[in-house]
C-alpha cells in the first residue's frame, strides 16, 4: 500500500451505524420505486386484464371457490363490491406473480449495489450521507469483494436483516457482510477539509483507525 493510500484511510473515520442504516433505507426506497416501474412495464397489461375479468365476474363469486379467502373476508367484515374485487385481485397477483417479482427485485438490487459499490463505493443513499465502502488494503474494493458483499447482503435480507445487527469486528465496526467482503464503511470529509486532516497525520496525537484498535 502506498503512503498516499495509507493517509487516505487514516483521514477517514468509520461510519456510525445510524448513517449506514439511513443510507440503506434511502436505497431501499429507491429500489422499490425502480421495481414498481419494472413490474408495471412487464406485467402492467396482465394486471389490468386480470382486474377487468374480476370486475366482470365479481370478486366475491370467484372467492367462493377458495375457502381461505371467504374466511378472511368474514373476519374483515362487510366489504363493498369494489373492495372485494380489489382484495381478490391483490391476492391473485401475490399468489401468481410473487416469485417472479421477487426474482426481478433481487436482480435489480444486486445490480444496483454491485455497480455503485464497484464504481465509486457509494450508492445514492451513501452519497447523501457522505459514507463510502472501501477496502482497507487498497481503498477501492476488488470485484470479488463486491460480489461477496452483495451476496452476503442478500442473505442478510432473507434473514430479515437480523445478522446485520451483530458487530463481528468492533475495532472496524464491521458487520458480517463487511468481514466476508474484506471492506469497511467510512465517512467522507468535505474536499476543503480533507487536506487539513491529511496534514495532521504527521502529528502522532491524531486519532486514526489504527489508534482506535489499540484503545478498543
Amino acid at each position: 500500500m502506498t503512503l498516499e493510500k495509507k493517509k487516505k484511510i487514516k483521514a477517514l473515520k468509520l461510519a456510525p451505524w445510524w448513517k449506514r442504516l439511513l443510507s440503506y433505507g434511502i436505497d431501499s426506497l429507491i429500489l422499490f420505486i425502480i421495481l414498481v416501474f419494472f413490474v408495471a412495464g412487464i406485467y402492467g397489461d396482465d394486471f389490468i386484464r386480470l382486474f377487468d375479468n374480476i370486475v366482470a365476474v365479481g370478486g366475491f363469486e370467484l372467492m367462493k371457490d377458495n375457502p381461505f379467502m371467504v374466511e378472511q373476508f368474514q373476519e374483515l367484515g362487510p366489504l363493498s363490491v369494489f373492495e372485494q374485487n380489489l382484495v381478490y385481485w391483490s391476492y391473485i397477483i401475490q399468489s401468481k406473480y410473487s416469485q417472479s417479482i421477487f426474482i426481478i427485485s433481487q436482480i435489480i438490487s444486486s445490480l444496483y449495489y454491485g455497480l455503485f459499490w464497484g464504481n465509486t463505493g457509494q450508492t445514492i443513499g451513501a452519497m447523501i450521507l457522505r459514507i463510502r465502502v472501501i477496502s482497507p488494503s487498497r481503498l477501492k474494493p476488488t470485484i470479488l469483494s463486491i460480489i461477496s458483499r452483495v451476496a452476503a447482503l442478500k442473505l442478510i435480507e432473507i434473514a430479515w436483516g437480523f445478522p446485520a445487527l451483530i458487530v463481528v469486528n468492533p475495532m472496524l465496526k464491521q458487520r458480517i457482510h463487511d468481514v466476508l467482503s474484506h471492506t469497511v464503511v467510512v465517512e467522507e470529509f468535505k474536499e476543503e477539509d480533507e487536506e487539513d486532516e491529511e496534514e495532521k497525520l504527521d502529528n502522532p496525537q491524531l486519532p486514526d483507525i489504527a489508534s482506535e484498535k489499540e484503545h478498543k
